[in-house]
């Protein structure tokens, strides 16, 4: 992955893991999508970058990556970015409006300095795979005492958050207490937010 910066340089990232968040993690207007899956890289440097996709269950139609996932997932060693077909999904994907921004790992210990990179538009997946997910995570009293494996939202503070190819500092409330405190450092730069301002640009670039 290739990323341009505001002062225009650019910077490579290859693929490490990926994972899922039910419900998503970080908002728009506030509100929450059904899933999020963040696709972690890392630059030569060991800088990092995630790429973000949300999922929706509203038009109840199913997703070929999602069900490709469910159906290896009971396998002994695991499910790695190596056993999907992650082309189609980011062709099929990748393209439209987008927010950028700098922010932190959103586990423990939320390690700041990562470059973010969310898609807006949602990925379609039918109400039974969304249910898969919520029975694991969001609907799971042993997990997290049933309130998904989302991180809270975090204040944007002083950063910049960049939608498509223009950006502009956005002023932003304070969208929520810090989560997890004793077990993430403490920073002005934390993820996730809530991806929330005025469209600059509908269209890449």
């Amino acid at each position: 992955m290739e990323l341009t910066f505001k002062d225009e340089t650019k910077g490579t990232y290859k693929p490490l893991q990926f994972h899922i968040h039910a419900p998503s993690e970080h908002a728009l207007n506030g509100e929450l999508f059904d899933l999020e899956m963040h696709i972690v890289h890392q630059a030569a440097d060991g800088e990092l970058a995630v790429l973000g996709f949300f999922f929706t269950a509203d038009n109840d139609t199913e997703s070929p990556f999602l069900a490709d996932l469910l159906a290896k997932i009971p396998s002994a060693n695991g499910v790695g970015l190596d056993d999907l077909d992650l082309k189609d999904l980011l062709d099929d994907n990748i393209a439209g409006h987008f927010f950028s921004y700098d922010g932190s790992l959103t586990t423990p210990p939320c390690t700041e300095g990562v470059k973010w990179t969310v898609v807006e538009n949602a990925i379609d997946m039918s109400v039974a795979q969304k249910k898969v997910f919520d029975d694991y995570y969001k609907e799971n009293p042993s997990f997290a005492g049933g309130k998904g494996n989302n991180r809270a939202l975090q204040a944007l503070n002083d950063r910049v958050l960049i939608e498509g190819w223009e950006g502009e500092a956005v002023d932003y409330t304070d969208m929520g207490a810090n989560w997890a405190d004793d077990k993430c450092v403490n920073g002005k730069e934390q993820s996730p937010i809530d991806l929330t301002g005025q469209t600059m640009n509908d269209e890449l670039a």
